[in-house]
């Protein structure tokens, strides 16, 4: 379920930066992207991935890793939008 609720999120992330106005364009928010766990190389590659292509169009990105903890991912996230993450 953890796995399905985080590609979902990320598949979010990557649908909604493409839509941005032209004043959106100006100033390219940072993006926080949560996954869920180092122990697979699948997430680890899509993490780099992600950023790689968010770097490539202009955006800053912030990628944590949970490990598996549902906590630590939720705390992750809220730091992530306090540290001023758009998305």
């Amino acid at each position: 379920m953890l796995k399905l609720k985080t590609t979902l999120f990320a598949l979010a992330i990557l649908t909604a930066v493409p839509c941005g106005s032209g004043a959106f364009a100006q100033s390219k928010p940072t993006i926080g992207i949560a996954m869920p766990t180092k122990s697979s190389a699948r997430w680890i590659d899509d993490g780099n991935n992600i950023v790689k292509v968010l770097k490539e169009r202009g955006y800053g990105t912030d990628l944590q890793y949970a490990e598996d903890d549902i906590p630590n991912q939720l705390s992750q996230i809220e730091n992530m939008v306090t540290k001023g993450a758009k998305v």
